[in-house]
């Protein structure tokens, strides 16, 4: 799992995962931050969760569960 080789401090890379588990996701996000690169996180909770709990990366964590009636 690779980033495009343009990435860099002026490039945002949007990372995205429903869990906030997904491997591929993790992986490009870690290679984000090498770069230098603006990451902004979405999803609803797992690592990529804390990341953005703990504001380690900006974004948006759903954490809401909803309940069937």
């Amino acid at each position: 799992f690779h980033l495009p080789a343009f990435v860099d401090k002026n490039t945002l890379v949007v990372v995205s995962s429903y869990s906030g588990n997904t491997e591929e996701t993790l992986a490009s996000l870690k290679e984000a931050q090498v770069r230098d690169a603006v990451v902004f996180g979405i999803c609803t909770g797992g690592k990529l969760g804390e990341l953005i709990k703990t504001k380690v990366i900006n974004g948006y964590a759903n954490n809401q569960t909803s309940k069937s009636s």
